[in-house]
């Protein structure tokens, strides 16, 4: 029997009270183990992601959780986030840190672990509670990594429920979680992100990356292409600040294509060609869920394009 998002929330007030009595010392120690537990089982965790999910790359997951696992804790570990936080002698302000109380995240399921565990470690950088919604296309892996990451937590004896995830998630239960909670934090798609905006409550929300690529005038062209070209196909493209569109000079347009050509790039011009890849990619206007994290050797041939394996420039 599943957990109702009331009773989640009640369970969440409790540990979240405990927790804010806690000092520096003694919420740092969790929230380093939270990220350290990801960091350790990081093969494991990344297995399991792609396995439920069908989507990505498994060893750019690996290099996502140890890496992300590391760069948050050593951005968060010197900072202080209890008590007196800071001390203006001229005006004579001072801050003193507060927590939020209980935090509903909503959890995408194209980064259903680090995302789960970059949220965790925020929250209770800040003495609150989190309770996680993730996509139902990746519970059972981010369900996982809360139950990770609660079993460091019960051994440094920290509250029980502290970080909790909807077992079996819905529209329904996220919408009750988001309108219930004190801060919500959504990544996702954009609908997601203006249901978590239009909530009621203090929301922060990211959704689809729109990332685009200026290509300064007299650079190293190949270093470039080689760059995006690597930012591109990390993970199958899945992240959000992955590289969307290049623009550039139309004097250096030839160098630049060059460029990526001797890359391995695969350029497109062909209209029937451009019209089937379309026709994949998109459905009704928008980005077809069969296409997110596939290969692009896969979306290739659902359109019936046939990819030399390493073209080359003539």
């Amino acid at each position: 029997m599943t957990t109702s998002i009331n009773e989640m929330l009640e369970k969440a007030r409790v540990a979240q009270q405990s927790f804010e009595t806690y000092n520096q010392q003694q919420v740092d120690e969790i929230v380093r183990a939270i990220g350290k537990v990801v960091y350790d089982h990081a093969e494991e965790l990344s297995r399991d992601a792609v396995e439920e999910t069908q989507m990505g790359v498994f060893e750019d997951k690996v290099v996502k959780c140890t890496g992300k696992s590391r760069a948050i804790w050593n951005h968060l570990k010197s900072k202080k986030s209890v008590g007196i936080i800071s001390r203006n002698e001229n005006t004579g302000i001072v801050e003193v840190a507060k927590p939020m109380g209980v935090i509903g995240a909503v959890t995408p399921t194209t980064n259903p672990i680090v995302t789960p565990m970059c949220n965790a470690m925020l929250a209770l950088k800040g003495r609150n509670a989190i309770i996680i919604a993730p996509h139902p296309r990746s519970k059972k892996c981010s369900s996982k990594t809360v139950a990770l990451m609660n079993a460091e937590i019960r051994k440094l004896g920290g509250p029980e429920h502290l970080i909790q995830c909807i077992e079996e998630p819905s529209i329904e239960k996220t919408n009750q979680l988001m309108h219930s909670v004190d801060v919500v934090v959504a990544t996702g798609g954009m609908g997601m992100v203006k249901a978590a905006y239009s909530s009621g409550k203090p929301s922060y929300g990211v959704g689809a990356g729109n990332v685009q690529v200026i290509i300064d005038r007299e650079i190293d062209f190949d270093k470039a292409a080689r760059d995006i070209i690597k930012g591109r196909k990390f993970d199958n493209g899945v992240i959000c600040s992955g590289e969307q569109s290049i623009i550039v000079h139309q004097d250096d347009y030839p160098g630049v294509k060059e460029a990526f050509i001797s890359n391995d790039t695969y350029f497109i011009e062909d209209q029937r060609e451009a019209d089937k890849l379309r026709e994949v990619l998109f459905e009704d206007g928008h980005i077809s869920k069969d296409v997110v994290g596939q290969s692009v050797f896969t979306i290739a041939e659902l359109a019936g394009i046939k990819i030399p394996k390493r073209p080359r420039s003539s």
